[in-house]
């Protein structure tokens, strides 16, 4: 049999690693509808913050009391976890690289605009 601090460790360590991934799917949603990235960002902070804190006051014994289907239940959510955020990153880097991009191809417009059209300088015009 299992003690206690074992069975409260999984249950906490399981739930918050569900809401780490319910989080992480939200990121993903953020990135197709614009959603607000930096609440999300801020509720997955407090979400890890909750987890580092589970490890410090129950600690590696806690941990190591659980059972072996418990163990890799952990193990499989923390995976998905780690997958996840892979996508999320790589997500991430092709959004930056598409914006990079519009904002080269912008800025050329702007360019040729100019020099189809050039503004006067020194702010005086010839009148006749």
């Amino acid at each position: 049999m299992y003690s206690k601090p074992a069975s409260a460790y999984f249950e906490q360590k399981t739930k918050l690693l569900m809401q780490c991934i319910e989080i992480s799917e939200e990121l993903f949603g953020c990135f197709e509808s614009e959603g607000d990235l930096q609440a999300i960002l801020t509720q997955r902070g407090n979400v890890l913050s909750e987890l580092k804190k589970l490890e410090e006051t129950l600690g590696q014994e806690a941990a190591n009391s659980c059972s072996d289907a418990q163990k890799e239940q952990i193990d499989q959510q923390v995976t998905l976890l780690l997958a996840m955020d892979r996508d999320i990153a790589r997500l991430i880097a092709s959004s930056k690289k598409i914006l990079l991009e519009e904002i080269k191809e912008n800025k050329k417009r702007q360019q040729i605009a100019n020099y189809a059209n050039p503004s006067i300088k020194n702010g005086s015009s010839i009148s006749y």
